[in-house]
């Protein structure tokens, strides 16, 4: 597995697609998003989803339903299927322990 990268919401939209620090082909971006029914949410992903696809990257977007539980299983998914980076909304990072252990751990 190759999760190199956990990277918060907040941290990514700052974060320059285009930097060299990012710059490579053929990443594998996962979201985990905290609900699917928030506008602010979903605007953030599609912005997300747009600047990383414009890339050449392919993103998968998870959806917990506002339930930690459902986003530790969504992370590890994710982890499984070896990601390069793993984008976590709204969720405190405290409650995610599991998750980020096993993005870690791959």
């Amino acid at each position: 597995m190759n999760c190199t990268k956990l990277i918060g919401a907040a941290a990514l939209i700052g974060l320059s697609f285009t930097s060299a620090a990012v710059a490579q082909d053929d990443l594998s971006i996962g979201i985990v998003t905290f609900s699917s029914s928030d506008v602010d949410t979903n605007q953030m992903i599609d912005t997300m989803t747009e600047a990383a696809t414009s890339q050449g990257w392919s993103v998968e977007t998870l959806n917990a339903n506002g339930d930690p539980s459902q986003a530790i299983t969504a992370m590890k998914q994710l982890a499984t299927k070896g990601v390069d980076a793993i984008i976590i909304t709204v969720f405190d990072s405290t409650g995610l322990a599991a998750g980020i252990a096993a993005a870690e751990e791959a």
